[in-house]
């Protein structure tokens, strides 16, 4: 635990209110309000990116978070493709550092400014300060791991301990709110429940009805036209035996895909 003489340590009195804190939190909402108050009281930070599932077996298999305060920079405004390139990155430094944290990875930090925009919506245009680390989920079989960023100022040693001493608390945290209808499907993925084989392009579509997108909204999204949507809409219906929206989001509901 961070040393409580020093100037640049946190009131570690206050330790049990953030860990009340944590265990309130039921939705989204509190735990982006927790993180901003009790948690950034320890360790200041802009965002904090989540992911867990299997970092090595593609694009299906791996769920994000984004934990920010900023619109633009959510999870539902990111898709799988635009930031599992940089957590898969991230996941193999922390492996590196023998799983324990690590400040700044040098190889995610030379990505350069023009990965971070897709990572985080757009958001930013510049490699934030970074501060990684993660739990290992025993039960389960996977590593949830958590990235603190920060746009203003470094990470510091004293950091490092603290961000060992929160992250497990963090993640009891998260594992109290819902998954997003974002991230369903992929949960199901990873839970080996029988999905059916949809493509790249089918998924991206669902991905946006799932969070209530309209054809028009896709299309714009994708940079596809609306007809085009419709024939992936018709393909989707086609594979999951339904013939509207509803339908769909109810067959995936139903086999454990939201």
């Amino acid at each position: 635990m961070p040393d409580p003489a020093s100037s640049a340590s946190v009131a570690w009195r206050d330790y049990p209110r953030c860990i009340a804190g944590a265990a309130r939190v039921r939705t989204h909402r509190d735990l982006l309000d927790w993180l901003q108050g009790d948690f950034r009281s320890f360790l200041p930070h802009d965002v904090l990116l989540a992911a867990w599932g299997d970092y090595g077996a593609g694009e299906r298999f791996l769920i994000h978070d984004i934990l920010s305060p900023h619109e633009r920079a959510r999870t539902q405004n990111v898709q799988p493709q635009e930031i599992n390139e940089t957590l898969r990155a991230l996941y193999a430094a922390w492996c590196a550092a023998g799983r324990l944290p690590v400040i700044d990875p040098p190889r995610v930090a030379k990505m350069g400014g023009e990965q971070w925009p897709a990572v985080l919506g757009g958001y930013v245009e510049i490699v934030p300060a970074m501060l990684v680390h993660g739990h290992s989920d025993k039960r389960h079989q996977y590593d949830c791991l958590y990235v603190a960023l920060r746009w203003q100022g470094k990470f510091a040693e004293q950091d490092r301990e603290t961000m060992l001493v929160l992250t497990p608390v963090v993640d009891a945290a998260l594992r109290q709110v819902e998954l997003l209808a974002s991230q369903r499907l992929a949960a199901a993925e990873i839970s080996g429940r029988e999905i059916p084989a949809l493509s790249d392009r089918e998924r991206e579509v669902l991905h946006w009805v799932m969070v209530g997108k309209t054809n028009v909204e896709i299309g714009l999204i994708l940079q596809i036209s609306e007809f085009t949507v419709k024939n992936h809409l018709k393909r989707i219906f086609s594979k999951l035996a339904v013939s509207n929206r509803a339908q769909a989001v109810g067959k995936l509901r139903s086999i454990g895909g939201l």
